[in-house]
């Protein structure tokens, strides 16, 4: 049920941290933190839990003209 936030197989930036953790992940049990969804975490704290996702599971933005690495069996 709780996916492995090493494993994720998207491109990750502050962006989409901030709007997983405010607004949920939808079609998931995953619901929105941020006050303005019911939730119990204010601006800061949400930017405050950001900074953390991002340092601890960075994951690189690929540029979008960089090519893609080649899958390895």
């Amino acid at each position: 049920m709780v996916p492995d936030l090493r494993e994720l197989k998207t491109e990750i930036d502050t962006t989409y941290w901030r709007n997983w953790v405010a607004h949920g992940k939808v079609g998931t049990l995953m619901p929105g933190f941020a006050a303005t969804e019911g939730g119990p975490l204010d601006d800061a704290q949400i930017n405050s839990l950001v900074d953390y996702l991002l340092k601890s599971f960075p994951r690189p933005i690929r540029a979008a003209n960089a090519p893609r690495e080649a899958a390895h069996d």
